[in-house]
């Protein structure tokens, strides 16, 4: 055996299954992965590999299609799943509007309220919730090993950013987002 292969071998035998998924020595090592509902039976977490198991995106481009349409930060989030530096995002911290829309910067289709976001301290926009729990997708994201809930629009598949459990009430979510991948429609008055 090589010395990567005996590496490789150490580190994937670290990994301990516990119904689901758990990793050995984190707080979840002991107890199974249990899913949370969104309601009407959909269940979030589970296991799904990345962009699979999906229905087709109603708005379908060609890459080079999308990098004429996205620029290139964009395209990096929205189509190649990447994430933008913290803080980088004029939409990082709440603007002082009485009403406004967060758009996909793909589609255009209507993400967030601005009534809905919040301050996270993290560097990245962040929200309580959606404006429909039709317009984003949430599937199990498994790029850094630990299963994360990955959130897409539903309209053109474009990856957003994440959904965390560490958020305020009532819905106790921090959907953290990627301003490149969003767009403001800004209205005043409500």
């Amino acid at each position: 055996q090589s010395a990567p292969q005996a590496a490789t071998r150490r580190r994937w035998s670290r990994l301990k299954v516990c119904g689901d998924v758990a990793i050995a020595g984190t707080p979840y090592a002991d107890r199974p992965h249990r899913p949370r509902s969104l309601g009407d039976g959909d269940r979030v977490g589970r296991m799904r590999w990345r962009r699979r198991n999906r229905a087709e995106p109603e708005v379908q481009r060609s890459d080079a299609e999308w990098r004429g349409v996205l620029d290139p930060e964009a395209y990096r989030v929205l189509r190649k799943a990447g994430t933008e530096r913290p803080g980088s995002s004029p939409y990082a911290k709440p603007p002082s509007l009485d009403a406004g829309v967060y758009r996909c910067a793909g589609c255009q289709a209507e993400l967030f309220l601005i009534g809905d976001q919040f301050d996270s301290g993290t560097g990245w926009p962040s929200f309580s919730r959606p404006t429909d729990e039709t317009a984003v997708e949430l599937t199990t994201d498994f790029t850094l090993i630990v299963p994360r809930r990955e959130a897409t629009c539903a309209r053109c598949g474009g990856h957003l950013g994440h959904v965390f459990n560490d958020g305020p009430a009532p819905s106790g979510q921090r959907w953290c987002i990627n301003g490149a991948a969003l767009g403001l429609d800004e209205r005043n008055g409500g």
